[in-house]
């Protein structure tokens, strides 16, 4: 029996797909321990600017335990958030036959590391980083952090790549190539494509109870409407076109510069304007059957940016800025989407011509990216997982 530790902040919508698969595979026991719950018992979200609650079952199908020693640190300093004393309890147990770690910016993570460490329980790390994602750092702080790193990950034994950027972050701060695996980033495909199969047949209806008609050309922006998004970017593009066909914007989300960017969106779009608001899980897929192109103009930071899987699985043509994680995996340029310069609106604006221009290239690149997308699957993700498993247990033998 595979006995894996996995250690989390708190609980992710995103994350619990991952932890219900590993738990039904065969031959595998893992148990999850949270340092909070606060996004199950409903709290306000600091950067939607609302309660938040997810409504999938984000805790269901799988072992797991709040901890509930906190250092007294926590309230104090920012990077001791989340950090429990359980930790050192639970490992000194030695129950488990491997740890796996989901970041490293943590007090927590470097608590779990050594706990493992002394232990003597094997660490698989499957993190974001931001290589790739933000301009580049001083040539003193990127020494300083490639020291560090090149510390920590000596006492790892597998990596787990979500994409290109995380595999080549690892390569070039000294992890052989026989120490990663593949675990895609991605989302519960089987819950959207459930959505999409629902919505996608009364998209006319969808559409028509927003106010769009049947030739309009709905660009999508989905997610906090804050500054790392870059949200108002959108509203910059849309002053600079000039389309022969009616063009429209539908908002998903919330964030302190929503009101800002509905103001901005307005002066250009008058009615040809939707904002949502914060929607949950559940009711998500409604809009991206609406829509005919998403974007995500991200000024920084984004490691990611899973809410492009979640476009694409609707059969959306995506437009990325070039700081957004998953551009190097999902946007093949004129193929699934298109990449854009940070900040730049004429690039942006560009971009979006193509599309309303070209309708079924569009329609062509959405299919086409609904075709990519299946690669990354929950059950991939963990094949990785189990995949770096078998490897430290080789290792060990």
């Amino acid at each position: 029996m595979k006995r894996i530790a996995v250690f989390c902040t708190h609980p992710i919508q995103y994350f619990a797909p991952l932890w219900r698969t590993l738990a039904s595979s065969p031959g595998v026991s893992i148990h999850v321990y949270y340092a909070s719950d606060h996004s199950v018992r409903g709290a306000i979200d600091e950067k939607f600017g609302v309660s938040v609650k997810w409504d999938t079952p984000i805790l269901e199908g799988y072992p797991h335990t709040f901890m509930t020693q906190p250092s007294w640190l926590e309230k104090r300093v920012p990077f001791f958030r989340y950090d429990r004393r359980d930790v050192d309890e639970i490992l000194s147990k030695k129950s488990f036959d491997a740890v796996l770690l989901l970041a490293y910016d943590r007090w927590l993570h470097w608590r779990v590391l050594w706990a493992a460490k002394r232990a003597g329980i094997p660490v698989m790390l499957r993190g974001d980083n931001l290589d790739g994602t933000k301009p580049k750092r001083s040539i003193f702080k990127a020494v300083v952090r490639r020291n560090i790193l090149r510390h920590l990950y000596k006492n790892i034994r597998a990596f787990l790549s979500i994409g290109t950027y995380t595999h080549r972050h690892y390569v070039e701060h000294g992890v052989s190539e026989n120490r990663i695996f593949s675990s895609g980033h991605c989302v519960d495909s089987y819950f959207f494509e459930e959505q999409r199969d629902k919505f996608l047949p009364l998209r006319g209806l969808i559409r028509q109870d927003l106010g769009f008609r049947p030739d309009d050309f709905v660009f999508m922006f989905s997610g906090k409407m804050i500054e790392k998004k870059n949200p108002l970017l959108i509203a910059d593009a849309f002053r600079r076109l000039s389309f022969r066909r009616p063009v429209k914007f539908l908002a998903v989300g919330d964030g302190k510069m929503k009101s800002e960017l509905e103001q901005k969106m307005r002066e250009t779009l008058g009615d040809g304007v939707v904002f949502t608001g914060f929607v949950n899980q559940s009711g998500l897929g409604k809009y991206y059957s609406a829509s005919d192109a998403f974007i995500l103009p991200s000024a920084w930071g984004e490691t990611w940016g899973l809410v492009v899987n979640e476009a694409m699985i609707f059969g959306l043509p995506v437009i990325v800025s070039d700081t957004v994680g998953c551009r190097g995996d999902l946007v093949i340029p004129g193929k699934t989407g298109y990449v854009f310069p940070s900040g730049n609106a004429v690039a942006l604006s560009q971009a979006m011509k193509k599309l309303v221009e070209h309708p079924s290239r569009a329609k062509d690149m959405g299919t086409a990216g609904s075709l990519l997308i299946k690669n990354f699957s929950v059950e991939q993700a963990v094949s990785g997982i189990l995949q770096a498993f078998e490897s430290i247990s080789e290792q060990n033998a």
